[in-house]
């Protein structure tokens, strides 16, 4: 008896895997990972939109090369208040951002229509409301200038409207 019971251990120990398993069970068992990993490969591939992914690629390299175009400096008088005895007014240095390959097209249309485009612009600063002159991103403002200046060129190639200073005064 006490024969059949050590031929088993040796049978038993020569057959473990590492965490005592039967080794004659690993390739079954291996086998149906596989099969888990290629169902669930299956089953995600197609999951992508090619196209939206292409397009924020593009955005992306878009950002990287956009160059500043200086629009000019700006001192603007707006409208006064019945509590101001003095106009506020806003002085800004500004620029728009736009892509690299639209660059030499929006500085030809600059050069050409300069004093009707700057009349644009600070008769949209002159429009500024007290509560949108508050907004410390000056949104309203930057948003309004892009509409302007898209309106003149072909393609509305700007992107933004920074400014390198801005100052309020009496406000």
């Amino acid at each position: 008896m006490s024969n059949s019971i050590d031929r088993w251990i040796v049978t038993r120990s020569r057959n473990a895997g590492p965490r005592g398993d039967n080794l004659d069970t690993r390739p079954t068992r291996r086998a149906l990972r596989i099969c888990l990993l290629i169902l669930a490969g299956a089953s995600l591939a197609g999951c992508f939109d090619a196209e939206a992914m292409i397009a924020a690629k593009r955005e992306i390299a878009n950002r990287t090369r956009l160059e500043e175009v200086d629009l000019g400096e700006f001192h603007v008088s707006l409208p006064r208040t019945t509590d101001h005895i003095v106009a506020p007014e806003i002085h800004f240095h500004a620029f728009c951002q736009v892509a690299n390959r639209d660059l030499k097209t929006v500085n030809r249309v600059l050069e050409e229509s300069a004093p009707e485009i700057r009349h644009r612009l600070l008769l949209v600063t002159r429009q500024l409301t007290a509560q949108e002159l508050e907004d410390p991103r000056l949104t309203s403002l930057r948003t309004n200038m892009v509409n302007v200046l898209n309106e003149q060129f072909p393609g509305e190639p700007v992107k933004s409207v920074g400014f390198y200073r801005l100052t309020l005064a009496n406000l």
